[in-house]
């Protein structure tokens, strides 16, 4: 160890030695100015590029995780969708034990029920009674699809067991919840029914007549469904042969370019306010 010391002290000490020995060798005479290199020429430059670039990826990085708008799905949406997966599936109890917790978180959802309250057995009866009057309802609707010679009295009967029910139901266990009398049960259910059905006309109205930026959804998705909505049944019930034609075969093989045709009968035999 104490060899491996003296070598490095005598490694450090032996220049400054032969420095003052003078046996070190002249030094060779000073260069002229070197020229400056290109970091000394443009090292600003090339730093407030460099702070630009990091700005603008720390800007890209915060524009790509931006929080998005959620998108919405409406609950009928979810239940057709629910459905729709269970299409081809063997027909038995396994099926109809899905179909039935399917439109049960359908009505409870769009009913707001808190879960706590499903125990109630009220509560359970009516939305159990709920859930097969709205089933039946969209069964019948499937089977009036494109189906012009559907009465006003039908198409109000379909309302009344989908959109009509719900508010219905929501009336009803709002009133049981809160103690209310059978009387006034009674008349909340009637409000109920009636207020669901002037909604669904206005919403059916909405999706001809009106924008996608008020109404929030594109236009024309109840005919790309082949859904007659009481504005279409009432252009059809006013218009003349020819017109009745055009309309019946815009429907059956619907396409979006459609939409203004359709919407021209409409405006033609005067079918908004009549339908409000």
């Amino acid at each position: 160890m104490k060899r491996v010391l003296l070598a490095v002290a005598w490694l450090g000490l032996a220049p400054i030695v032969a420095l003052a020995d003078g046996d070190l060798p002249p030094l060779q005479p000073p260069h002229g100015e070197l020229p400056l290199s290109f970091w000394e020429h443009y090292h600003w430059v090339i730093l407030a590029a460099s702070l630009v670039a990091m700005a603008l990826l720390v800007l890209l990085i915060l524009w790509l995780r931006r929080s998005k708008p959620a998108i919405v799905v409406p609950p009928d949406e979810i239940a057709r969708r629910a459905l729709e997966a269970l299409r081809g599936q063997p027909e038995n109890g396994v099926l109809l034990m899905k179909v039935s917790g399917i439109f049960r978180r359908y009505v409870t959802f769009a009913c707001g029920l808190p879960p706590r309250e499903m125990t109630t057995t009220e509560v359970c009866r009516a939305v159990a009674m709920a859930t097969n009057t709205v089933c039946t309802g969209e069964i019948l609707q499937t089977q009036h699809r494109r189906n012009f010679e559907v009465s006003r009295r039908e198409y109000f009967r379909v309302i009344e067991m989908k959109t009509a029910e719900l508010f219905t139901l929501s009336c009803d266990l709002a009133a049981f919840l809160g103690g209310a009398e059978p009387e006034r049960r009674a008349t909340l259910r009637q409000f109920g029914t009636a207020f669901g059905i002037a909604y669904q006309v206005y919403d059916d109205c909405v999706d001809l007549f009106g924008t996608e930026a008020e109404a929030g959804k594109s236009l024309g998705t109840d005919l790309a469904k082949g859904k007659l909505t009481w504005p279409v049944l009432l252009a059809w019930e006013r218009a003349n042969p020819v017109d009745r034609k055009h309309l019946e075969g815009w429907i059956q093989d619907w396409r979006p370019e459609y939409f203004a045709r359709v919407n021209e009968l409409l405006v033609r035999y005067e079918t908004f306010e009549p339908s409000l």
